[in-house]
């Protein structure tokens, strides 16, 4: 279990050794810190993600093709994509104005 927990860790983002400059503008330390809690967002996201999809895909397989747990399911499928888009989509627009805002 300790070796599982260290391996979690490892994908967790790090404090970055920039905001340990006293000299850094608090504008770079802003983003810096932005991009840190964004890195953190990503790091749950994706296994969660993950999961929903390997969870909906199997009650789609144990659903032995009854038409309305399909329906269900599929619709359920959707919002999941839908959801995974909007976060990397925000990502992405945020990454690319912190970027912009900073120089």
């Amino acid at each position: 279990m300790k070796t599982l927990l260290l391996q979690v860790g490892s994908l967790l983002p790090t404090a970055d050794p920039r905001l340990a400059d006293p000299g850094l503008s608090p504008n770079v330390a802003a983003g810096i810190l932005i991009n840190q809690v964004l890195n953190i967002l990503l790091a749950i996201t994706i296994p969660l993600a993950t999961v929903g999809i390997i969870a909906i895909a199997f009650q789609m397989v144990t659903a032995n093709g009854k038409p309305d747990a399909m329906v269900k399911l599929k619709k359920y499928m959707g919002y999941l994509v839908v959801g995974i888009v909007l976060v990397v989509g925000a990502l992405v627009f945020l990454r690319t104005f912190i970027r912009a805002a900073l120089g």
